[in-house]
């Protein structure tokens, strides 16, 4: 009983007086009331093993509270650094995704465009790869007759805008312009500011036939669009567009990465402005019937670009 009436006492005060009063106190009494050299001392023993066992199990009485206090405060506090936690990796993701963001138009911006598809696109060109490889191009692949579209887009002129209107009209131009493009592309095709009035579209998984006819689509949009610059200002423009496909050789499709693609387009964009500008110009490998490069021929000429034009192993060909 005193075991018992000691272990409520380690649980709670109140269990301790409940079962301890009713038990043990009239034991007690009783064993007084008989007396007798042994009642007595049973009794006396009882008193003092009482008296010896609250002053320790109160003290565990105190250790086991305390212990389920801290595991009460360590379980909120796990539950408030979870939340803290879940917090920072939200804004840490809309942080990284504000640095994707071109300010103005709120489209990818140069950053995003040099980080995050390129995996994606070079994972195409290596299963193109072994499709050929493999002898399964244009039977088992769904890929592969399909290409990606790169295309470098600068607005014609465009410091006439900022000279004459100012950079409010300007900053105006600019997003109605890739209001212009987004009707154009779908959602999953990448559209980007490359920087001030140049832009980057590509084209994910098309067609190539409808490279160039998208290039002649995005030419005549833009002619035909009213760019409203104020209440009484509103002006045509056009613009120049360099592009080409990814892969740029056909029988090698992994040989250039993304930014020797890009870096392709950007020339025919050169050739494009220089030649009168408002033009869609074409980078397009010229090959020999029953030609087939290989890795040496076109690391050799993504190293002289300007040396592959001169040679006409890179035709830069007017679409529109």
């Amino acid at each position: 009983m005193f075991a018992g009436s000691m272990g409520a006492y380690a649980i709670n005060q109140r269990v301790f007086y409940v079962f301890s009063a009713p038990i043990i106190l009239p034991v007690l009494f009783y064993s007084f009331i008989l007396g007798g050299t042994i009642n007595t001392a049973m009794s006396l023993m009882g008193v003092v093993f009482i008296m010896m066992m609250v002053g320790v199990v109160r003290r565990m009485n105190m250790t086991i509270i305390d212990a389920y206090t801290l595991s009460i405060e360590n379980k909120i506090l796990a539950e408030k650094t979870r939340n803290l936690n879940e917090k920072l990796k939200f804004s840490n993701a809309n942080l990284k995704s504000l640095s994707y963001k071109d300010t103005l138009t709120n489209i990818s911006n140069r950053r995003f465009l040099t980080e995050m598809p390129t995996p994606e696109i070079e994972r195409f060109g290596y299963s193109l790869q072994r499709s050929i490889g493999d002898h399964q191009r244009n039977t088992n692949n769904k890929d592969a007759n399909l290409v990606y579209g790169v295309f470098i887009i600068d607005i014609d002129l465009f410091k006439q805008v900022n000279d004459t209107w100012g950079h409010k009209c300007g900053d105006l131009m600019i997003i109605q312009f890739v209001n212009v493009i987004q009707s154009l592309i779908r959602k999953e095709d990448v559209l980007c500011r490359w920087g001030g009035e140049e832009f980057v579209v590509i084209l994910k998984r098309t067609d190539p036939d409808y490279i160039h006819l998208f290039a002649k689509k995005l030419m005549n949009s833009i002619r035909a669009t009213p760019f409203i610059l104020s209440d009484s200002v509103t002006i045509n423009k056009t613009c120049s567009v360099g592009y080409t496909t990814f892969p740029f050789f056909d029988n090698l499709p992994s040989a250039l990465s993304l930014d020797q693609t890009i870096e392709l387009a950007d020339q025919a964009l050169y050739h494009a402005k220089e030649h009168g500008r408002n033009k869609a110009v074409s980078a397009e490998y010229n090959i020999a019937q029953g030609e087939i490069i290989n890795l040496d021929d076109s690391i050799a000429m993504m190293k002289d670009i300007t040396q592959a034009l001169a040679n006409k192993k890179i035709l830069h060909t007017e679409r529109c």
